[in-house]
């Protein structure tokens, strides 16, 4: 009996991580962008309060992170939303994984594997009794990606084009409470990332 090959996901991955090394040694510096003004980040009817970010910056490599307590209008629903933003790919050779992140810092994850729901990917933490919603995407000038495969393929072609490959992960989680359900905290984190999207698109919108 033969015995099975490797799967086809695992051989995309690696075919992909060669084409990446190979444009890495034959290309030229990608062209720079602006970097988006994430400390003065207007909102689409969520109040933004800026939080500490502590040492995060440097554990993931990033060129930027900002931490925000998100409400939504009228006294609604809170939330924390994280952003990174990466200068390029170079410095986002390893996309981060908020379910990784979660996992090394002694979080339960609910489920086998992360749920694409509504423009984003979400899954369910738990620590003891506590229990968070999480729910994240990556943006790029090219779109909005839901995992790191995506995103690293989106960046390729960005820099075959000669387009910059600056990127943002956006992280928002929030507190599963005792008599609601995971669709009631996720319908909840939904409503704040509306209200945030519009403005990280215009941040990062396409160069030509």
């Amino acid at each position: 009996m033969a015995r099975p090959g490797p799967p086809t996901s695992l051989l995309v991955a690696l075919l992909i991580a060669a084409a990446f090394a190979a444009h890495e040694a034959a290309s030229a510096p990608e062209p720079a962008a602006p970097p988006p003004a994430l400390d003065a980040l207007a909102s689409d009817g969520t109040e933004l309060i800026a939080l500490e970010p502590g040492n995060v910056e440097s554990l993931l490599e990033a060129d930027r992170v900002v931490f925000y307590e998100a409400r939504a209008p009228a006294g609604g629903e809170t939330g924390t939303l994280f952003i990174a933003y990466h200068r390029n790919r170079r410095s986002l050779a390893e996309p981060h994984a908020p379910q990784v992140c979660y996992r090394a810092s002694g979080w339960t994850l609910r489920t086998a594997s992360v749920a694409k729901r509504r423009d984003g990917a979400t899954f369910v933490a738990e620590k003891g009794t506590e229990r968070r919603m999480i729910y994240f995407w990556y943006e790029t000038r090219g779109g909005r990606f839901l995992d790191p495969l995506s995103l690293k393929l989106d960046l390729m072609r960005a820099s075959f084009a000669h387009r910059p490959t600056d990127a943002l992960l956006v992280r928002l989680s929030g507190p599963v409470r005792r008599g609601e359900s995971d669709e009631q905290a996720l319908s909840s984190l939904i409503d704040l990332a509306d209200g945030v999207r519009p403005p990280l698109r215009a941040l990062l919108a396409p160069v030509r």
